[in-house]
Protein backbone atom coordinates (compact mmCIF):
# COMPACT_ATOMS: atom_id res chain seq x y z
CA UNK A 1 0.00 0.00 0.00
CA UNK A 2 1.24 3.52 -0.71
CA UNK A 3 2.23 5.96 2.00
CA UNK A 4 2.23 9.72 2.37
CA UNK A 5 4.96 11.06 4.60
CA UNK A 6 6.75 11.20 6.85
CA UNK A 7 5.48 14.76 7.17
CA UNK A 8 6.63 17.15 9.88
CA UNK A 9 4.24 19.64 11.51
CA UNK A 10 4.34 23.38 10.82
CA UNK A 11 2.88 24.49 14.16
CA UNK A 12 3.42 23.58 17.81
CA UNK A 13 1.72 25.05 20.87
CA UNK A 14 1.21 24.26 24.51
CA UNK A 15 -2.33 23.34 25.50
CA UNK A 16 -3.00 23.67 29.20
CA UNK A 17 -4.36 20.73 31.17
CA UNK A 18 -6.66 21.25 34.13
CA UNK A 19 -7.28 19.37 37.35
CA UNK A 20 -3.78 19.50 38.80
CA UNK A 21 -0.45 21.28 38.83
CA UNK A 22 1.17 20.94 35.41
CA UNK A 23 4.54 22.03 34.05
CA UNK A 24 5.05 24.29 31.02
CA UNK A 25 6.78 23.47 27.73
CA UNK A 26 9.60 25.75 26.61
CA UNK A 27 10.17 26.45 22.90
CA UNK A 28 7.37 24.23 21.49
CA UNK A 29 8.28 25.03 17.85
CA UNK A 30 11.66 23.36 18.29
CA UNK A 31 9.81 20.04 17.93
CA UNK A 32 8.97 20.75 14.27
CA UNK A 33 12.08 19.24 12.64
CA UNK A 34 14.94 16.92 13.51
CA UNK A 35 17.76 19.31 14.31
CA UNK A 36 18.92 18.59 17.89
CA UNK A 37 17.04 21.70 19.05
CA UNK A 38 14.40 20.64 21.56
CA UNK A 39 11.00 21.57 22.93
CA UNK A 40 11.54 20.88 26.64
CA UNK A 41 9.60 20.48 29.84
CA UNK A 42 11.01 19.83 33.29
CA UNK A 43 8.36 17.58 34.79
CA UNK A 44 8.25 17.92 38.57
CA UNK A 45 7.68 14.81 40.66
CA UNK A 46 5.45 16.83 43.02
CA UNK A 47 2.96 17.89 40.32
CA UNK A 48 0.63 16.13 37.91
CA UNK A 49 2.93 16.10 34.85
CA UNK A 50 3.35 18.34 31.82
CA UNK A 51 0.82 20.39 29.91
CA UNK A 52 0.08 19.04 26.41
CA UNK A 53 2.32 19.77 23.43
CA UNK A 54 0.06 19.93 20.35
CA UNK A 55 1.62 19.67 16.87
CA UNK A 56 -0.39 20.34 13.71
CA UNK A 57 -0.16 21.49 10.08
CA UNK A 58 1.19 18.27 8.59
CA UNK A 59 0.31 19.33 5.03
CA UNK A 60 -1.24 16.08 3.83
CA UNK A 61 -2.99 16.15 0.44
CA UNK A 62 -3.76 12.87 -1.31
CA UNK A 63 -6.50 10.82 -2.94
CA UNK A 64 -7.34 7.44 -1.48
CA UNK A 65 -10.07 4.85 -1.26
CA UNK A 66 -9.41 4.39 2.44
CA UNK A 67 -6.91 5.10 5.19
CA UNK A 68 -5.40 1.88 6.53
CA UNK A 69 -2.92 3.13 9.11
CA UNK A 70 -1.10 6.04 10.75
CA UNK A 71 2.28 6.04 12.41
CA UNK A 72 3.68 8.85 14.51
CA UNK A 73 7.44 8.98 15.01
CA UNK A 74 8.66 11.08 17.93
CA UNK A 75 12.38 11.71 18.40
CA UNK A 76 12.81 12.35 22.11
CA UNK A 77 14.88 11.75 25.23
CA UNK A 78 14.84 12.40 28.97
CA UNK A 79 17.35 13.82 31.40
CA UNK A 80 19.41 11.48 33.53
CA UNK A 81 17.06 11.61 36.51
CA UNK A 82 14.08 9.31 37.15
CA UNK A 83 12.44 7.28 34.40
CA UNK A 84 9.47 8.94 32.66
CA UNK A 85 6.98 7.99 29.97
CA UNK A 86 5.82 10.05 27.00
CA UNK A 87 2.11 9.87 26.14
CA UNK A 88 1.03 10.20 22.48
CA UNK A 89 -2.45 10.68 21.00
CA UNK A 90 -3.82 12.00 17.72
CA UNK A 91 -6.85 14.19 16.96
CA UNK A 92 -8.88 14.29 13.78
CA UNK A 93 -9.38 17.64 12.07
CA UNK A 94 -12.37 19.35 13.69
CA UNK A 95 -12.39 17.15 16.81
CA UNK A 96 -11.03 17.41 20.33
CA UNK A 97 -11.29 13.63 20.90
CA UNK A 98 -7.88 12.02 21.35
CA UNK A 99 -7.17 8.58 19.90
CA UNK A 100 -4.55 6.09 21.11
CA UNK A 101 -2.33 3.84 19.02
CA UNK A 102 -2.84 0.11 19.37
CA UNK A 103 0.53 -0.95 17.92
CA UNK A 104 4.10 0.28 18.12
CA UNK A 105 4.65 1.99 21.44
CA UNK A 106 0.86 2.02 22.02
CA UNK A 107 -0.26 4.84 24.32
CA UNK A 108 3.10 5.64 25.90
CA UNK A 109 6.83 5.10 25.61
CA UNK A 110 9.47 4.94 28.34
CA UNK A 111 12.05 7.54 27.30
CA UNK A 112 15.77 6.79 27.28
CA UNK A 113 18.54 9.23 28.16
CA UNK A 114 19.72 9.54 24.55
CA UNK A 115 17.85 10.53 21.39
CA UNK A 116 15.66 7.73 20.11
CA UNK A 117 12.76 7.39 17.70
CA UNK A 118 9.53 6.20 19.32
CA UNK A 119 6.91 4.96 16.85
CA UNK A 120 3.26 5.08 17.89
CA UNK A 121 0.93 3.21 15.52
CA UNK A 122 1.76 1.44 12.26
CA UNK A 123 0.76 0.97 8.63
CA UNK A 124 -2.26 -1.00 9.88
CA UNK A 125 -3.14 0.97 13.05
CA UNK A 126 -6.11 3.37 12.94
CA UNK A 127 -5.78 4.37 16.60
CA UNK A 128 -9.06 2.65 17.44
CA UNK A 129 -11.21 4.66 15.01
CA UNK A 130 -11.61 5.37 11.28
CA UNK A 131 -10.17 8.28 9.30
CA UNK A 132 -11.24 10.05 6.14
CA UNK A 133 -8.92 12.13 3.98
CA UNK A 134 -10.55 15.27 5.42
CA UNK A 135 -9.78 14.12 8.98
CA UNK A 136 -6.07 14.04 8.13
CA UNK A 137 -5.73 16.81 5.51
CA UNK A 138 -7.38 19.47 7.70
CA UNK A 139 -5.24 21.88 9.71
CA UNK A 140 -6.76 20.54 12.94
CA UNK A 141 -5.28 17.05 12.50
CA UNK A 142 -2.77 16.97 15.33
CA UNK A 143 -0.41 14.94 17.48
CA UNK A 144 -0.73 15.48 21.23
CA UNK A 145 2.17 14.70 23.59
CA UNK A 146 2.58 14.92 27.35
CA UNK A 147 4.27 13.25 30.31
CA UNK A 148 2.82 12.34 33.66
CA UNK A 149 4.73 13.02 36.88
CA UNK A 150 7.85 10.87 37.40
CA UNK A 151 8.09 8.63 40.49
CA UNK A 152 10.91 10.68 42.04
CA UNK A 153 12.89 13.85 41.29
CA UNK A 154 12.14 16.23 38.37
CA UNK A 155 12.90 14.98 34.84
CA UNK A 156 13.73 17.01 31.74
CA UNK A 157 11.69 15.76 28.75
CA UNK A 158 13.11 16.82 25.36
CA UNK A 159 11.26 16.50 22.03
CA UNK A 160 13.42 16.96 18.92
CA UNK A 161 10.85 16.19 16.22
CA UNK A 162 7.54 14.64 15.28
CA UNK A 163 6.63 13.11 11.91
CA UNK A 164 3.46 11.38 10.68
CA UNK A 165 3.15 8.77 7.92
CA UNK A 166 -0.24 7.75 6.53
CA UNK A 167 -0.76 4.42 4.76
CA UNK A 168 -3.74 4.26 2.42
CA UNK A 169 -5.36 2.38 -0.46
CA UNK A 170 -5.13 3.88 -3.93
CA UNK A 171 -8.24 4.93 -5.80
CA UNK A 172 -8.98 2.22 -8.39
CA UNK A 173 -8.32 3.41 -11.93
CA UNK A 174 -6.43 6.55 -10.89
CA UNK A 175 -3.60 7.45 -13.28
CA UNK A 176 -0.11 6.50 -12.10
CA UNK A 177 1.48 9.22 -9.97
CA UNK A 178 -1.80 10.63 -8.62
CA UNK A 179 -1.69 8.70 -5.37
CA UNK A 180 0.79 11.16 -3.82
CA UNK A 181 0.14 14.63 -5.14
CA UNK A 182 1.50 16.96 -2.52
CA UNK A 183 2.74 16.96 1.02
CA UNK A 184 5.47 18.51 3.05
CA UNK A 185 8.27 15.97 3.32
CA UNK A 186 6.95 13.75 0.52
Amino acid sequence: MPTNGPNNPTAAVQENRSGGTFDNWSNPTRALTTDASYATCTVDDLGSGSHKLVLSGFGFNFTSSGISGISVTVRAKRGAASPINLQCRIRKHGSSTEYTAVSGEGAEAALSTSDADYVFGSAADLFGTTFSEADIEGAGFSVVLWSDAPPSSPVLVSIDSVAVTVTYAEVAGAPAGTRLLMGVGS
